[in-house]
């Protein structure tokens, strides 16, 4: 509980958010997306061949492709070759999906990302859903 809560100068929240996300909420499950794989240089696909110096990048995979390939197929239902180019646009139209979407559907991505991903985004994304009150 944050100082100006305790002092009542801002009210707590204290209603469980079961037909709606509020925007900490949808906040912290995309900032823990991000930070555990979509903002990753690994994710987004870039290594620098030449230790360090930026002559030369190159994609490299699984990353943004894998994901982004089963996201458009498996999620989206849409053609793998609809996705933009390059993998910079993936994650800025991912990310706008996210923002976009209703709250039901951010629970649908964050579903995808459990199976696709696994156990290790359950114990930070509860973290988030317990600390924004998420029913």
């Amino acid at each position: 509980m944050r100082f100006s809560e305790r002092m009542g100068f801002r009210p707590v929240a204290d209603v469980i958010q079961v037909d709606s996300m509020n925007d900490a909420l949808r906040n912290g499950v995309w900032n823990i997306l991000y930070e555990m794989e979509f903002g990753s240089e690994q994710f987004i696909g870039i290594q620098n061949l030449y230790g360090g110096l930026a002559l030369k990048t190159e994609p490299c995979k699984p990353g943004i492709e894998a994901f982004s390939r089963a996201l458009w197929a498996d999620y989206h239902k849409l053609p793998v070759d609809s996705r933009p180019n390059p993998n910079s646009r993936i994650l800025e139209q991912i990310r706008h999906h996210f923002f976009a979407c209703a709250w039901h559907a951010v629970y649908d991505f964050v579903e995808f990302c459990l199976t696709y991903y696994g156990d290790r985004l359950v114990a930070p994304l509860n973290s988030i859903l317990e600390r924004e009150l998420a029913g």
